[in-house]
């Protein structure tokens, strides 16, 4: 943002305006509107986000929460509530500064020339202090008159909502503004879903005049609360801190403990909680597309914050099993026993005909990783009359796992709605998995690192059946070999970087030959020999995968490698985070620590918060590039942080599982 002094006049946020004392709401694009031929997502790496789920703020650098940023407003839930909230101020206003910006609380601090100063130093100083609750947004705006005479100042407030939803947002597609209900200092709005309330110094789009004796500061506050109209789906969670208390007493004194503490206050700003249980918290996946449960996210998220208790991770078990499928439904590719990939109030249109039901089932792994994470927190001391609740819902996840393998015994996924997620592992853009030259991969796809979380579910599973004396473990003793010997005929290649699994098979069962990311969620889970696992740690360190700020998810010398290319290229915290505990749990904690310490590094360059996914040129060249529409903060990637500390120092152990000459079949 263009922060210089000039003749025309600027808000307090910071966006240049006439020089009047009203503040119009002009904003045009420099880009020709008959040049955009295609909707994009708005970019957010310009962009402040504060999130105290459900509710977030999207505003500038400077503070903006107006009509200068496509996304910016304040949101609760997956509505805009206020699409502006913008005091102007008649002079010239210059942005100089910022703290806590993405926190809960932030300031922002300006100075405004052209209003009674009698030298080159400014006699007006404002202070933006914006305070965010779940529901609740306080915006405090304090004028300074460092002056020695009064001064008259003339101000306008403006507020607008247009109740976008995030996917409008997202798409592009256009909205108009709500009617607001205005009874003198208090401005309303309602929706369907949500009743929005400013309570204002003064009215709205009026000019006011307000008179700041020297030496004095004047203050003006604006607050707006939020209102479900119904029972939501999900609840804010009354204490956050109770589930991810403060780092260590050292925070701020190494760029590690600044990096933690940072995850940690996003990890709490990301808590939601079951209102069919408001004691079961877990993590909505991401500010701000993805404020909600998206189970596979939430899961990985629990696993790697296991370390500082197992609370979370059983709230997120408890509200998963809630909505675990029964009976099966084509319209939302339910089958009895999966794990759900998401669930929201409404269903959410996506480009390219795309349409995700509320609730919607369209995930291969989810149901695996569940039962991976029970074991985890049963290991981790969760009670094991907690535990034991859950064991029937476990069984129908295995039931699911073991119905849904092909002929070749893998598990593999396909879009039977026609209109959902044509990718049902991680990587589920319609891109992400292809051959090294190139080519999309066709579906039904087996993908290795689902073989692997298969393979570690049914060994947990056994696990905790001979813990708790029910089931059959052998039954899913057999069914971990069995897969093992299955995926080491099938899945093994020989490419120009040497031996490595296969990214995916395809439904004849030929190997889909790009060497990607994927293969480093195979370490740890028992899938592979101590040779296979050299050979895959092997592949990770090759430049080619390796940046040096963590893992691309797929080799830069690729046809259609795009090193800002969503899954074609970039590095996600979270899936270096897996491959580094995978090569530590392998006994290679040198080359952990490698992929550990790259993303510690590239946390620093985004001021201690690691974003959702990160471009994928290579260290050498300079600071990670940021990816322009990830969200900031996404839970896995904090949550990465916290399992990655133990990396950097050699902490990670190798699994156990009840019957050792099972863990290599």
């Amino acid at each position: 943002m263009d922060t210089g002094r000039s003749d025309s006049s600027r808000t307090a946020d910071g966006r240049r305006t006439p020089s009047s004392p009203r503040c119009e709401s002009a904003s045009r694009s420099i880009y020709p509107e008959k040049n955009r031929t295609m909707s994009h997502q708005p970019t957010l790496h310009e962009s402040n986000i504060a999130v105290a789920a459900p509710t977030q703020v999207i505003s500038t650098r400077a503070g903006l929460v107006g009509a200068a940023a496509d996304a910016s407003g304040i949101y609760h839930g997956e509505l805009r509530a206020l699409r502006r909230l913008e005091l102007c101020i008649e002079g010239s206003t210059d942005f100089i500064g910022s703290h806590g910006a993405g926190s809960n609380t932030e300031r922002y601090r300006y100075i405004v020339r052209n209003i009674g100063e009698p030298t080159q130093d400014p006699a007006l100083l404002v202070t933006r202090t914006r305070v965010l609750r779940p529901g609740h947004v306080t915006d405090t705006y304090s004028l300074a008159n460092t002056g020695l005479k009064p001064l008259t100042v003339h101000a306008t407030l403006h507020l607008a909502t247009d109740f976008a939803s995030l996917a409008d947002i997202k798409a592009e597609r256009g909205t108009s503004d709500a009617e607001p209900t205005n009874a003198g200092h208090i401005t309303s709005w309602t929706h369907p879903r949500i009743t929005v309330r400013a309570t204002t110094p003064f009215p709205p789009a009026t000019s006011t005049k307000l008179v700041l004796p020297p030496g004095t500061t004047h203050t003006l506050k604006v607050g707006v609360d939020i209102e479900d109209r119904e029972v939501p789906l999900f609840l804010p969670v009354t204490d956050p801190a109770k589930h991810f208390p403060a780092g260590p007493s050292t925070a701020g004194e190494h760029p590690e403990d600044r990096t933690l503490e940072q995850s940690l206050n996003d990890l709490r700003g990301l808590l939601l909680a079951d209102s069919a249980a408001p004691e079961d918290v877990f993590l909505a996946a991401g500010s701000p597309w993805y404020c909600t449960l998206f189970g596979r996210d939430a899961l990985w998220a629990a696993r790697f914050t296991l370390s500082l208790g197992t609370g979370t991770a059983m709230g997120t078990l408890r509200t998963l099993a809630r909505r675990q499928a029964l009976h099966e439904n084509p319209a939302t590719d339910a089958r009895p026993g999966k794990i759900l990939h998401v669930a929201r109030e409404k269903d959410r249109v996506l480009t390219g005909g795309v349409v995700l039901p509320a609730v919607y089932f369209g995930t291969v792994d989810a149901t695996p990783l569940w039962i991976s994470l029970l074991h985890d927190a049963w290991q981790h001391g969760a009670p094991e009359e907690d535990i034991a609740a859950l064991l029937p819902t476990m069984r129908r996840c295995l039931e699911w796992m073991a119905s849904t393998p092909d002929k070749d015994g893998f598990l593999r996924y396909k879009d039977t709605t026609g209109r959902g997620l044509a990718n049902q592992g991680w990587k589920d853009s319609t891109d992400g998995i292809r051959d090294h030259d190139g080519r999309p991969a066709e579906g039904p796809l087996a993908l290795c690192e689902v073989q692997a979380y298969a393979h570690a579910a049914a060994l947990n599973a056994a696990t905790l059946m001979r813990r708790f004396n029910t089931g059959d473990p052998d039954r899913w003793e057999q069914y971990a070999a069995d897969l093992a010997h299955a995926f080491r005929k099938a899945f093994w290649i020989e490419s120009t970087h040497g031996i490595h699994p296969a990214v995916a098979l395809e439904s004849d069962g030929r190997p889909v030959t790009a060497l990607t990311s994927n293969i480093g969620h195979v370490l740890g889970t028992g899938l592979c020999t101590a040779e296979e696992a050299t050979e895959i740690a092997d592949r990770l360190m090759n430049p080619v995968l390796d940046s040096g700020y963590g893992l691309r998810t797929m080799a830069s010398d690729t046809a259609g490698y795009n090193p800002l290319g969503y899954h074609t290229g970039s590095v996600w915290t979270h899936d270096t985070i897996i491959a580094a505990t995978g090569l530590a749990r392998e006994g290679k904690p040198h080359q952990a620590a490698r992929l550990a310490q790259g993303i510690m590094d590239a946390a620093q360059a985004f001021n201690h918060r690691i974003p959702e996914l990160h471009g994928g040129y290579p260290a050498s060249e300079g600071p990670p590039a940021p990816y322009a529409a990830a969200c900031r903060p996404q839970a896995w990637s904090a949550a990465a942080i916290i399992a990655a500390i133990p990396l950097l120092n050699g902490q990670t152990k190798k699994p156990e599982y009840s019957h050792p000459h099972h863990y290599i079949p």
